[in-house]
């Protein structure tokens, strides 16, 4: 069966159609839809009901579903209202849109157990690799950290009232006074409480100054860091044993070959 309408059409109950549907007008849908066949909108299209579609579906018009809309087939959408996007403008001379596609961003949790950080006598500072990160332009919207960090206790090392200072960045920890790429993620937090455990809990949105996003270029070497600098010495070379989660959200926004 094919159905045709060039004119604005209600539907306020159940809709089933086995052939091709073109609708040229507005069209409500209150109550559930299903097309088995291909369907042509040119026109705004809101479905308050589900919507199930087997095969091609082609909106020139905008389209709005309340509920849930499922497509087995070929989506085409040349126009979105979901809230937050909108095509773009029709291409110059020339020139042909290929491709206009959601991007999603991403979260990925890293989970520390038995992370060591190695802190010299020498130099009262260190800093341990999280995770590489891919080699392509990054946009990173936020970083939140849930750590415990546990203090190796040597004798005139790292004691319970050795203070710390520890941050998050895109380059290892090289002075004692943690600063610029070394904090450019989680800006630097002290820990001064006279303990062998504390807890390292912070999140990049709370932060006065490394905040986000951060824009990364792309690089083979790009990571980011878990640091710790000390404001007063030790005379004996000791560790920092971590545990807990780092929550990175991001987003890939591509990489020139």
């Amino acid at each position: 069966m094919v159905f045709k309408t060039k004119e604005a059409a209600l539907f306020t109950s159940n809709v089933e159609v086995d052939g091709v549907t073109t609708l040229n007008g507005a069209t409500t849908h209150t109550g559930a839809t299903t097309n088995t066949g291909a369907v042509t909108n040119s026109s705004t299209v809101l479905n308050s009901g589900a919507v199930t579609n087997s095969t091609t579906v082609q909106n020139n018009g905008a389209v709005t579903n309340a509920t849930t809309m499922v497509t087995t087939g070929v989506a085409t959408l040349t126009q979105l209202t979901d809230g937050f996007s909108n095509e773009l403008a029709e291409p110059g001379t020339g020139v042909a849109l290929t491709s206009d596609t959601a991007l999603v961003p991403r979260k990925a949790i890293y989970t520390l157990t038995g992370f060591v950080i190695s802190v010299t006598a020498a130099l009262d500072y260190g800093g341990t690799k999280i995770c590489d990160l891919p080699d392509t332009n990054l946009v990173l919207l936020g970083v939140e950290i849930d750590l415990e960090v546990v203090k190796g206790n040597a004798s005139t090392g790292l004691e319970a009232t050795v203070d710390l200072d520890m941050g998050v960045g895109t380059a290892v920890a090289s002075a004692t006074t943690l600063a610029t790429t070394m904090i450019d993620v989680i800006e630097k937090v002290d820990l001064d409480t006279d303990s062998l455990t504390l807890q390292l809990e912070a999140h990049s949105n709370d932060q006065a100054t490394a905040t986000p996003p951060l824009r990364i270029a792309d690089g083979a070497s790009s990571a980011l860091y878990l640091n710790c600098g000390l404001p007063v010495g030790i005379t004996v070379d000791d560790t920092l044993t971590v545990s807990g989660t780092v929550e990175i959200y991001y987003v890939d926004v591509g990489n020139v070959a």
